[in-house]
């Protein structure tokens, strides 16, 4: 076997150019994206998205499924806020579907009272505005809805130094049609 300067740096510069090469082909990879094959319809874009505002005690349809594919809903965004500034509370949304069947229920604070008391004078409180909560839902196998269903959000509420008109909540959901 030979030893010279030159045969040493070919069989290492060999040696690591192959261990590099077998070390990446080994190496996983994070995939993503919609699930693959026949759950995935093979329609121009399957990706479907609602938005709408709702006042409490009251409810409205986000979604329908067309009849000949299913709606899975991936994501949710929901927020809350209130026209008068001293409101506490909590909203209630409930994700059901056509045939009164709830596939989804989420909970969401309202803080927009606060006691401030006033250093100054040594006395007193006030009111000052607080912050409209956000809640960002992320479903990792997705919410279900089967072929020609709709989904309606409705919303209840308790609200504290406030009347319950004055709340309203925002939501979207997002998702994409799949085939039955």
């Amino acid at each position: 076997m030979s030893t010279t300067p030159f045969h040493l740096c070919l069989t290492t510069g060999l040696a690591l150019g192959l261990g590099a090469a077998l070390t990446h082909a080994i190496t996983p990879s994070i995939a993503g994206g919609y699930p693959a094959g026949a759950a995935v319809s093979y329609g121009a874009n399957p990706v479907i998205s609602s938005a709408g505002t709702v006042a409490v005690g009251s409810s409205e349809t986000a979604l329908t499924a067309p009849d000949d594919q299913d709606l899975v809903i991936t994501d949710a965004i929901l927020s809350v806020s209130s026209s008068e500034g001293s409101c506490i509370g909590a909203v209630d949304f409930t994700l059901q579907l056509s045939d009164g069947t709830a596939v989804g229920h989420f909970t969401s604070d309202l803080t927009g009272y606060r006691e401030a008391y006033d250093t100054s004078y040594g006395y007193g409180y006030g009111y000052t505005s607080g912050t409209d909560p956000t809640q960002a839902v992320h479903f990792g196998s997705g919410i279900r809805v089967p072929a020609g269903e709709t989904v309606d959000v409705q919303i209840t509420g308790r609200a504290i130094r406030c009347s319950e008109s004055s709340v309203s909540a925002r939501y979207t959901l997002s998702g994409y049609l799949a085939q039955p």
